[in-house]
């Protein structure tokens, strides 16, 4: 399933990272660059 999370804060990561060690694809949206690019950092492998 893919999805799509608005806002790569605090609550936008924790969510991100929960679903993504569910095995979902999910597609991090922020207005700062900076921010997304972090969360490209930290995904579970």
């Amino acid at each position: 399933m893919t999805i799509f999370i608005i806002g790569a804060g605090f609550t936008g990561m924790q969510l991100a990272k929960m679903l993504v060690l569910e095995r979902n694809k999910v597609v991090l949206i922020d207005n700062d660059a900076e921010r997304v690019r972090n969360a490209s950092d930290v995904t579970p492998r």
